[in-house]
């Protein structure tokens, strides 16, 4: 027994003594050896290291993490924060307090677990920083936003640059962009392209690589390779053959024009333009610059070269033909109709329109350090801070009476200018409405000023931001919470601002990037188009809507919950919409003179909602009717009892009312209201309306099949000698009637003797009727179709067909073994993807949609699908919008392709994102 203990407090000596360095070098390898590996057994190990989930990286909140571990005490682990940039950590607990100015940067954890006896085991680490938009980029159409993670999000006019789904959108390093295209340059050298197909947007992607510039003109691109070569692509480019595109430096684009500054200082020009005045004679070298000027079909090109000389060529009128005193330029500024050369003395030289030339703008050109214009007017800031202008006075040629001295800097939209003042107040002069309203608030703090085509926006310096100029795009931006903004961009007709928290807002015109609140078509129920806008309705009784306020687009402040149905209003002009909510009330927006405005209407306990272009005719649950709209168009209906009301029928300028008893009720158009009062409207079951050029006609049918006919004396004089008797149904196109008989034959007429060429014994055994805007199509019981008012379509096989579907121009044909036929106005148009294994198809405007029996979607016409086709799997259902489609795919997202924006939410809200977590390689 004491030999035991002895052994053992002997080698628990020994331990002590090697842990702490003691004994001697070899004496006890064996030992210690084995002491190591079970010392190393049980040591302490974090299993797992995670942030807590909860707040952003945002200043004032509080981040926590939270970890676990094997043979350790948990309590014990220590923690420190490591905030990027800095060497010292500044939080040793489990949590940490953001400041302002770690929102933008990389916070590093480390955590080292312990055991029981104060040991430490490995520390692991937890890398979190935040997802922000670093830069925003723009077309005249669209936006993108390039995030600190190398990603992109896109909004705007769908066709141009707004949408960019299905594209390897990851690892960018910048964005370029022309009017209608984006191109991404990445960081591992290729490049990605996106928008209008004929301007850039679809790229050679086998030749974009180890590229390391891209460049845009109008409506193209320009990449320089490592190897000095160059790619382009999109546009036209017929003067490309013999260029020889090696050894380059750079590229310069502008206008039509690229322009490859060589090694060796030669330059190579050629343009995507056909036109003669695009073609350079004179040899280039050492180009710096190219600056366009454009007016009409007529234009110019102004080369400053390194060694401040400049060459021209083009149209003489604008600028073609430079002055022989060019030395010693330093920049080249143009418009519409002039070269504006600013030298290194500070006085400026102008030629091309005999109006805007040096020797008679009438104006002291010395002293200048730079040069704005816009359309066809010219301001310079001069060095004292005083501003010059010449040019055209209703572009700003003319300042007035403006105190135009302390300026900072200038800008401008296309028919104005905007001087920020070093006080930072703001003047404005030139165009139409430009003036800043007296209502403005906080416009004399601004440090920057931004102009798109129509608008202004100024970023004071708490923040905020004012706007002015046209609203519908971008000169208004009330109510939208403008605060803490860092940076405005613009595209053409609308603005993105981006906040200090990484995250934007959007405004101005819908259509080219004004919103980016996205979710419009998430949940679709049903869509309403008003001319170029439409509302969508949710399944969950919201309402989202597209377009111009004054149209109806804009629908901010209205309540559109609970909304059960929609109806629209549009002319060529304007529009509105009515929404009829499921508590029986009604919510109008849009224009008010169409319908926009009905608050002063007691509009509750509505039933169904009728519009005839101009105004709304709502039934009520009573049977009564409330108008509201043009007055003589439908909206005002007080010349009617309208009472025991079961239908209307709405048609340009006026309504038609079928009471309880089966009598009609005219009101709206005067002479419609007249010819109604001399034809016999009892036992009437439907009616149906034509509009020939405005001209609105009414086909009764009543309850013992016969039919009267009134309006249009020519659509009128039609119906003379057809037996308008046996009828079972009516239907309409937009210059005629066809009626489908209980014999199953069909008669039609209408204006200019619409369908009285047609042999009876064609229009016998008909089924149904479709109709485009100025034919009849019938498919006959066995199963065959003949086109009514127009010669038959050749190299169409019109048989075997289960349903005919029809558009503004055109029809297709969907036969029972699935597949599809077209002919029409626009026949060519319909080539492309196979017309087979279809198991529905939609109508467009001009294009037609179809689901495929595996659930792929195609669409032919305008809006060809041909270019997305790739994402269109597992459609459930297609909406078809005013210019475009929207396919609902099974997994409820959407795909919005033809000319339209998309809606497709970008993802451009900060979030925290783990870049690195140790534990988990």
């Amino acid at each position: 027994m004491h030999k035991v203990v002895r052994w053992f407090f002997c080698n628990l000596l020994l331990i002590v003594l090697t842990s702490c360095g003691g004994g001697s070098g070899g004496s006890t390898p064996s030992v210690s050896s084995a002491v190591s590996s079970s010392s190393a057994a049980a040591l302490a190990k974090l299993t797992s290291l995670n942030k807590v989930v909860g707040p952003e990286i945002i200043p004032g909140e509080t981040i926590s993490v939270q970890s676990t571990c094997e043979n350790c005490v948990t309590a014990n682990t220590q923690y420190e924060w490591f905030v990027e940039g800095g060497s010292s950590p500044v939080s040793t607990i489990d949590r940490y307090q953001i400041k302002e100015i770690d929102i933008h940067k990389t916070i590093t954890i480390n955590a080292t677990p312990y055991d029981s006896l104060g040991v430490a085991g490995k520390t692991e680490s937890l890398k979190i920083s935040r997802t922000f938009v670093k830069k925003i980029f723009s077309n005249n159409n669209a936006f993108a936003a390039l995030k600190s993670d190398g990603s992109v999000a896109t909004w705007g006019h769908l066709k141009f640059g707004g949408d960019s789904q299905g594209k390897d959108l990851r690892n960018v390093d910048t964005i370029v962009a022309n009017p209608y295209a984006f191109a991404a340059l990445k960081k591992d050298g290729t490049v990605a392209t996106w928008g209008d197909i004929t301007s850039g947007g679809d790229s050679p992607t086998t030749k974009l690589t180890n590229i390391v510039s891209v460049v845009a003109n109008n409506n193209a691109f320009a990449a320089l390779k490592a190897d000095g070569t160059a790619v382009l692509w999109g546009g036209y480019f017929p003067y490309l053959e013999g260029l020889n595109l090696t050894n380059v430096k750079s590229i310069v684009g502008n206008a039509d024009v690229f322009v490859a500054i060589k090694k060796d200082g030669t330059v190579v020009v050629w343009s995507n333009n056909q036109s003669e005045w695009a073609n350079l004679v004179t040899p280039l070298s050492q180009v710096v610059s190219v600056t366009p000027n454009f007016n009409g079909n007529a234009g110019a090109f102004a080369a400053l070269k390194s060694d401040g000389s400049v060459v021209t060529w083009g149209n003489y009128e604008v600028g073609g033909v430079s002055p022989d005193n060019l030395t010693n330029v330093v920049s080249v500024t143009g418009n519409g109709s002039s070269f504006s050369a600013l030298k290194k003395d500070g006085s400026v030289v102008t030629w091309g329109n005999s109006s805007l030339t040096s020797s008679t703008v009438g104006v002291d050109l010395t002293n200048i350090s730079s040069v704005v214009a816009n359309t066809y007017a010219v301001a310079a800031l001069k060095i004292d801070g005083s501003v010059v202008v010449w040019g055209n006075e209703y572009y700003g040629g003319y300042k007035g009476n403006l105190d135009l001295t302390q300026v900072a800097s200038l800008v401008s939209t296309s028919d104005a200018f905007a001087a920020l003042k070093k006080n930072g107040t703001v003047l404005t002069w030139g165009g139409s409405g430009q003036a800043i309203p007296n209502s403005q608030p906080n416009i004399e703090n601004v440090t920057t000023l931004i102009a798109n085509k129509t608008a202004f926006a100024a970023l004071n310096a708490n923040g905020t931001v004012t706007t002015w100029g046209d609203s519908r795009f971008g000169g208004d931006s009330s109510g939208l919470g403008l605060s803490e903004v860092e940076s405005i961009t613009a595209s053409g007709f609308a603005f993105a601002a981006l906040k200090k928290d990484g995250s934007l807002i959007t405004w101005g015109d819908p259509y080219r990037g004004g919103d980016s609140s996205g979710g419009l078509f998430q949940n679709v129920a049903s869509i309403t188009p008003n001319g170029q806008d439409f509302a969508v309705l949710k399944t969950d009784g919201t309402v989202k809507t597209w377009g111009t306020s004054r149209h109806g687009g804009d629908s901010r402040g209205v309540d559109l919950t609970q909304v059960k149905s929609i109806v629209a209003n549009a002319n060529a002009d304007t529009g509105s919409f009515a929404a009829l909510k499921l508590d029986g009330t009604v919510v109008t927006w849009g224009d008010p003179g169409m319908g926009g405005r009905s608050t002063d209407k007691d509009l509750s306990n509505t039933s169904s909602i009728v519009a005839n272009g101009s105004a709304f005719a709502a039934i009520k649950k009573d049977g009564t009717v409330t108008t509201w709209g043009v007055s003589y168009q439908g909206g005002d209906s007080s010349s009617v009892a309208l009472s025991q009301v079961t239908a209307i029928v709405g048609a340009p300028a006026t309504f038609s009312a079928i009471k309880a008893d089966k009598s009609v009720l005219v009101w709206g158009d005067r002479n419609m209201v007249s010819l109604a009062a001399d034809t016999d409207l009892t036992n009437v079951q439907t009616l149906t309306s034509v509009d020939d050029g405005g001209r609105s006609t009414y086909a009764a049918l009543k309850y013992d099949g016969t039919a009267v006919v009134w309006g249009n004396q020519n659509v009128v004089d039609g119906a003379t000698n057809k037996d308008l008797t046996n009828i079972s149904t009516i239907v309409s196109n937009k210059f005629a009637f066809a009626a489908l008989k209980k014999d199953s034959s069909v008669i039609v007429w209408g204006a200019n003797g619409f369908g009285d060429d047609v042999k009876s014994s064609d229009l016998q055994n008909v089924a149904s009727i479709a109709f485009a805007q100025d034919s009849f199509a019938v498919l006959k019981k066995d199963d065959s179709v003949f086109y009514v008012s127009a010669a038959q379509p050749s190299g169409v096989n019109l048989t075997n067909v289960a349903k005919i579907f029809s558009n503004n121009r055109d029809y297709m044909v969907l036969k029972k073994d699935g597949t599809a036929d077209y002919w029409g106005k626009s026949f060519t148009a319909y080539e492309g993807a196979a017309k087979t294994n279809i198991s529905s198809i939609i109508p467009g405007s001009l294009s037609f949609a179809a689901i495929k029996k595996d659930g792929s979607a195609v669409s032919w016409g305008a809006y060809d699908s041909k270019y997305i086709g790739d994402r269109l799997t597992n459609v459930q259902q297609i909406f078809a919008l005013p210019e475009g489609f929207v396919a609902v795919k099974n997994d409820g997202s959407t795909v919005v392709w033809g000319d339209l924006p998309t809606f497709v939410a970008p993802d451009v809200q900060p979030k925290d994102i783990t870049l690195l977590n140790t534990l988990s390689k």
